[in-house]
């Protein structure tokens, strides 16, 4: 108990120190003055009878510092005083506190927004659960000819494949525990036109399965998803909101369930709203999902699908992005083995004449905009991230040699330090913690670059439309 009393004392004589000090001086005086009066009276001068009760009681400075010792904490209190040695010192130099500081939010401002780049684009999976578990499929290897099994394609490039081999996946797989299609329900530059409120606004959307929020392990925040019965003919006309969507058109209204609004002039009734962070898999940010049937307002792909059901009926018109999830406990090899003989006999059938040579699939973990992405972009942001490291190092040898030019125009200063009994210890100690509040600044402002420059970073890479996956 004595010694947590004696800890408790000393931390509270630590955070109050200046009114202590001024206690202990005042009260320090009080006993040198009593010396000097009696000093007085021995027939002393005023000056001599001063210093004699000075030489009598030890020095004011002496007791003061001694009793900090034992009132405070004396590391806690050393540090305060270079801390503010090292303040005074970088106000005493702006022009040299600039340029370092300066420097090394540079250097670290570039190498978090391009690192934070790098980690978006190469490193970070899906914002689903369980993400290690779905799987992506593409077809491989395609033959110099095509048009006896594709003859219109729209999508993501070879993630596109025919309606019918989904169905295959879906009805066959032994596998897959889920199968689910998403496509874009117009073009790429043409959104949807949306009236909320009366008011009309162009935005993304998606058609999507009736297996895709359950397949990706998605719950709604309000609401419910997407289910199977919603792509039956004659279902009603629903969607499901993202989350931004919510908040920003619909005020974060929680009776939002069962509303209608305009989508293309026809009226949809909102079942759901997406959860947080969730911005689907699609290549722009989505803000209505809808079920992946015929429909007179909307179309996968815009004006290319017919307006019809052809584009879910015809084998040649490739056009969907299917994704899974893996059963536990299998393999990608196995997956790959069941499918790729799916894959053939869904784009074969009904053909009088099988081509001779037929593309492969092929399994991925990533997702079509993940795939794009990286096959684009990997090595120009590798190359970004060594010459952002190459920077870091270049302002680091320049703070070092600004620090050394420093360190030898402050040497008569040290000198005198040294010869009125600083330790070199203490010295360096204050120089070390010069260099610490100097990387401090300068990390704090690179930070702050970088929650501007990585952003930034993303919409250049992107062009107009964020990139849904990517979050920096």
């Amino acid at each position: 108990m004595k010694k947590l009393r004696r800890a408790w004392n000393r931390l509270v004589g630590c955070l109050a120190g200046g009114r202590r000090d001024a206690e202990l001086a005042e009260e320090l005086e009080s006993h040198v003055q009593m010396l000097t009066e009696e000093n007085l009276r021995r027939g002393m001068s005023p000056s001599e009878a001063r210093r004699r009760a000075l030489v009598a009681f030890g020095g004011i400075a002496l007791a003061m510092e001694s009793y900090r010792d034992q009132r405070g904490l004396p590391a806690i209190d050393s540090l305060r005083q270079d801390l503010r040695y090292a303040l005074r010192g970088m106000r005493r130099n702006p022009v040299f506190t600039s340029i370092a500081i300066a420097c090394l939010a540079l250097g670290i401002g570039a190498n978090t927004a391009i690192f934070s780049l790098f980690n978006a684009v190469m490193l970070r999976s899906l914002p689903v659960s369980h993400p290690e578990r779905l799987v992506f499929f593409q077809y491989a290897n395609p033959p110099a000819d095509m048009s006896a099994l594709r003859r219109l394609s729209s999508g993501y490039g070879q993630s596109s494949l025919p309606y019918s081999t989904y169905e295959a996946f879906r009805d066959q797989a032994r596998t897959l525990a889920g199968v689910f299609v998403f496509v874009s329900s117009g073009m790429e530059g043409d959104g949807l036109t949306v009236n909320v409120g009366g008011r009309a606004l162009t935005t993304d959307g998606e058609m999507v399965t009736g297996s895709y929020f359950s397949t990706l392990g998605i719950s709604p925040a309000l609401g419910r998803a997407i289910v199977e019965s919603d792509l039956e003919p004659g279902a009603p006309d629903v969607t499901v909101i993202s989350h931004g969507f919510w908040l920003e058109e619909l005020g974060g209204d929680p009776s939002v369930v069962g509303r209608r609004i305009l989508v293309n002039n026809a009226a949809f009734s909102i079942i759901g709203v997406a959860p947080p962070g969730f911005n689907g898999l699609h290549g722009a940010v989505p803000e209505l999902w809808f079920p992946l049937r015929p429909t007179p307002a909307l179309r996968p792909w815009g004006s290319r699908a017919a307006s019809s059901a052809s584009a879910f009926t015809d084998r040649r018109y490739w056009w969907c992005t299917v994704g899974a999830r893996l059963k536990p406990k299998v393999t990608r090899s196995a997956v790959l083995a069941e499918t790729e003989y799916l894959f053939r006999q869904s784009i074969t059938a009904g053909l009088n004449d099988t081509p001779p040579t037929l593309p492969t699939l092929a399994v991925s973990d990533a997702s079509p905009v993940f795939e794009l992405l990286r096959g684009k972009f990997e090595t120009p942001i590798r190359i970004l991230v060594v010459t952002a490291s190459l920077v870091l190092l270049i302002a680091c040898a320049n703070i070092a040699t600004l620090l050394v030019a420093r360190a030898k125009a402050r040497q008569k200063e040290i000198g005198v330090r040294l010869a009125i009994g600083a330790a070199r210890a203490r010295i360096i100690r204050q120089l070390l913690t010069e260099s610490v509040l100097l990387s401090t600044c300068g990390g704090a402002l690179g930070l702050a670059f970088a929650l501007w420059g990585a952003p930034a970073l993303l919409r250049l890479i992107a062009g107009a439309r964020q990139l849904t996956p990517l979050d920096v």
